[in-house]
């Protein structure tokens, strides 16, 4: 889940997050693939979106990478990695 809010008491600026997930079994990495890329959008003063994608897979490790760019000129706002293990089922 991805979920975006803005602080600001003004609207934002046309945004575009994308998330891109990595998944590891044993000892190797699978290719990056983006999971999460919606059309640019604009949050109102105080304004929250959640944004879920399911993701079944077999792996131990997963790694992420959220990149939110201004959609007018790409300038980055964030970029940030995360990795998580996923527990046995």
């Amino acid at each position: 889940m991805l979920r975006i809010k803005n602080l600001e008491d003004r609207a934002t600026t046309p945004i575009a997050p994308e998330v891109i997930v990595q998944t590891r079994s044993g000892a190797s990495w699978e290719k990056p693939v983006s999971q999460i890329h919606p059309a640019a959008f604009v949050l109102n003063r105080q304004e929250q979106r959640d944004i879920f994608k399911v993701l079944h897979t077999g792996a131990d490790l997963i790694r992420t990478t959220l990149t939110i760019k201004e959609q007018e000129n790409g300038h980055v706002l964030v970029n940030q990695r995360f990795e998580k293990a996923v527990p046995p089922g």
